[in-house]
């Protein structure tokens, strides 16, 4: 990780993060089982729609100029208030909101923006 970070600009938090701290994993198994029955998933997506809608969270994304618009109505849509904030000067700030994070990498605009976005969102403990 330290390559890819050289020479792009992020602040030693991201650096700090990537080769220090270690957060709990949480699982990491997706294998089908009877825990998975497409009557549970769908009250689970049900649960998270009304949860969204109940708390109404700040969804920072930071993606590519030709889904920025369809992505932000979705957020809309969804009941969350999206925000597309790519600078890496924003970063920090941004992971005291309440919300998620979701970074986009098929097209790499602002890599030290992502970078930082997603060490600042690890280190509180934020969904990314």
């Amino acid at each position: 990780m330290l390559e890819v970070l050289e020479g792009t600009g992020v602040k030693s938090v991201a650096i700090e993060y990537c080769t220090e701290r270690r957060l709990p994993r949480g699982r990491t198994s997706f294998s089908p089982s009877s825990a998975y029955t497409s009557g549970k998933v769908i009250e689970a997506a049900a649960a998270l729609v009304a949860t969204v809608r109940r708390t109404k969270p700040l969804a920072h994304q930071i993606t590519n100029n030709v889904v920025k618009t369809q992505s932000a109505n979705v957020t809309l849509a969804l009941g969350a208030s999206p925000i597309m904030a790519e600078g890496a000067v924003e970063q920090a700030e941004l992971a005291h909101a309440r919300g998620g994070l979701l970074v986009n990498f098929g097209t790499l605009g602002d890599l030290p923006g992502m970078l930082e976005a997603g060490a600042h969102a690890n280190l509180r403990g934020k969904p990314v």
